[in-house]
């Protein structure tokens, strides 16, 4: 019941494993599409488009937001790109962490290792902080606190204030599954008073 209040998917602007796909080229894509990653130019810029344009699909059309995170990792293989390599697979974990925890897990710790490589605290934040979704929700709630606060201990860092009250929010849900005490509530209020600051209303 608690799990369920769990933010997940959380993602901010949680060996390579080669994912059967076929090429950018052979890809059906729109023509606007087409066009923007032909003016792109670089390879990078490329897997910039395509990150971009999975995670901007990923509500609305999640087939297609996988597709161009696949594309995004191919080309980030092909080219050795690392920061692609870590945001492709960090996205990419989010399609499957609802049904494959173990894949979903796997790719968020290749992402995490490119992450560290390219110096990307903030991805290493959010990629706590999904691996802490996925902790609790398979009931690991000891190994998910210890992730949701190495996530937190950055974004306080930051002062992203909403990254923060996702993270409090989540230590509460975690307190009422371990042991429910006061500490819970205080979680909730600190998320929901950052929310009320920032006009979060959601």
């Amino acid at each position: 019941m608690y799990k369920n209040k769990i933010i997940f998917g959380f993602f901010l602007i949680c060996v390579v494993m080669i994912i059967p796909m076929r090429t950018i080229a052979e890809q059906p894509y729109p023509d606007s599409i087409k066009a923007l990653l032909s003016s792109a130019g670089s390879d990078t810029a490329k897997i910039n488009l395509l990150l971009k344009l999975a995670k901007e699909n990923s509500w609305a059309d999640i087939i297609t937001a996988e597709q161009y995170a696949k594309d995004a990792l191919e080309l980030s293989q092909q080219i050795n790109y690392k920061k692609g390599l870590a945001y492709s697979q960090f996205g990419l974990s989010r399609f499957y962490g609802d049904y494959d925890f173990d894949l979903s897990e796997k790719l968020l710790l290749q992402s995490l290792q490119y992450a560290t490589k390219v110096h990307d605290s903030s991805l290493m934040a959010s990629i706590y902080c999904s691996i802490g979704n996925l902790k609790s929700s398979i009931d690991f709630p000891q190994e998910a606190q210890k992730y949701y606060g190495k996530s937190l201990d950055i974004f306080l860092k930051q002062h992203k204030d909403s990254a923060v009250a996702v993270i409090y929010n989540n230590l509460g849900v975690l307190h009422d599954m371990m042991y429910p005490d006061s500490l819970s509530n205080e979680y909730y209020l600190r998320a929901a008073e950052i929310n009320k600051r920032t006009k979060n209303y959601l």
